[in-house]
């Protein structure tokens, strides 16, 4: 049974399979999982919805460290969220393996939600007007506001095909502190940054983590994301959850 893999969050398995028919699936998953006094890291924050939500979730004595890479997004992020509360800090940087001064992004005109350092991006988006960006790209691992954090309870990964890059610019940090993960992915995001499926079971697994969760139309519990992969189209799109055995 999945309840017994997620031991500490008892209720979780028996929500996501209500929470697949929901329109709100992801606002409601966090609703359940995150709790008060935690540190949440987030990939890939957009315009600060889930940022706000992050806020409200992990209170007071809570921690949300935010990264989006994107100037103009950057500056809806820095609206949305909560002057009520002084727990939040935002980063106007991307993640990666390294660090990066200068990378080229890559974002559809009128389009804040797909911003990608990944070249190959522009075959996908042959039909769309795109501009570039020169933003700066972090490894986690060297950045000092989260690696001297006492703790990291959970990170949210939505990069646009980075995610990998992401979590292994973070290896120490997955190591010591061992958060769950939540991250979108996709083949073709994937393929358009030279790795597959396959490379993310390695990585994962050599820390230990297992996949726990794949909500998009229906729910699983997978061990392998290759396998899950075999059969769907490069271009679907699924959240998976991840936690260290």
């Amino acid at each position: 049974m999945l309840e017994s893999v997620l031991c500490k969050y008892p209720k979780v398995y028996s929500f996501f399979r209500v929470l697949v028919r929901s329109k709100d699936w992801e606002k409601n998953a966090f609703l359940k999982i995150i709790k008060p006094n935690w540190t949440v890291i987030e990939i890939g924050a957009n315009q600060g919805y889930f940022t706000a939500l992050f806020q409200k979730l992990v209170g007071n004595k809570g921690v949300v460290h935010a990264f989006e890479p994107i100037p103009s997004t950057f500056e809806l992020l820095q609206k949305s969220v909560s002057n009520i509360s002084k727990n939040y800090y935002l980063h106007n940087f991307g993640t990666g393996v390294e660090n990066l001064d200068y990378v080229e992004f890559h974002l559809p005109i009128n389009d804040h939600g797909q911003a990608t350092m990944s070249p190959h991006a522009l075959d996908t988006w042959q039909n769309r007007e795109i501009k570039k960006i020169i933003c700066k790209v972090i490894r986690l691992d060297d950045f000092e506001p989260i690696k001297n954090l006492k703790r990291i309870d959970f990170i949210k990964l939505d990069a646009e095909g980075a995610e990998l890059p992401s979590l292994q610019g973070a290896q120490t940090l997955l190591e010591k502190h061992k958060p769950l993960l939540f991250f979108e992915g996709s083949k073709e995001w994937m393929n358009s940054f030279k790795y597959t499926p396959r490379d993310i079971d390695q990585f994962l697994g050599s820390l230990n983590y297992e996949h726990l969760l794949v909500v998009g139309k229906k729910l699983e519990r997978i061990h392998s994301l290759e396998k899950f992969w075999e059969n769907k189209r490069p271009d679907e799109s699924f959240n998976f959850l991840a936690k260290q055995s």
